[in-house]
């Protein structure tokens, strides 16, 4: 299990250098300074995953998918008129043994991509927030997903 999820975070990286995103196939001509929860659907689906979309407490769209068999979701922000400015990755984590704030700390002083941070029972949780402002390219908004796989994958291992 750990050599695997190392493999797939050493090729979630190479990807990721090698400029392909998670699928080779982009739209270079679209142009995102908004999105709204169908679309980004239709591109968590393109980049392999199977999305469950939803509406969030506030009546923002709210997207669900798994990596490696572990819930992760996407809420989105600055919504009007079903259309979003910006989009947040995250995932938490209930764990028996906590990794606690010192090891948080730690990811957070350390790491580039992805804030941490403990809940109020003490479990662990990552996050990745991702601004469309000014506009981004479709090939950006796949490769966003390429990174928060990679972010994903090492912050399972580090707290693991």
């Amino acid at each position: 299990m750990r050599i695997r999820a190392e493999i797939v975070m050493l090729l979630a990286c190479l990807c990721l250098f090698c400029g392909k995103g998670l699928n080779a196939q982009t739209k270079p001509d679209t142009i995102y300074t908004s999105l709204n929860g169908e679309e980004m659907a239709a591109i968590v689906k393109e980049a392999g995953f199977s999305p469950e979309i939803t509406k969030d407490s506030q009546g923002d769209p709210l997207i669900r998918f798994r990596l490696e068999a572990l819930r992760c979701a996407i809420y989105f922000f600055g919504c009007k008129n079903d259309r979003c400015e910006s989009y947040q990755f995250s995932a938490g984590f209930s764990m028996e043994k906590k990794p606690g704030n010192e090891k948080i700390n730690e990811w957070n002083r350390t790491k580039r991509f992805g804030r941490a941070y403990i809940d109020a029972e003490q479990d662990p949780h990552i996050e990745m927030d991702v601004d469309l402002d000014g506009g981004v390219t479709h090939e950006y908004v796949i490769r966003s997903l390429s990174t928060w796989r990679a972010v994903f994958l090492a912050f399972v291992k580090y707290i693991g």
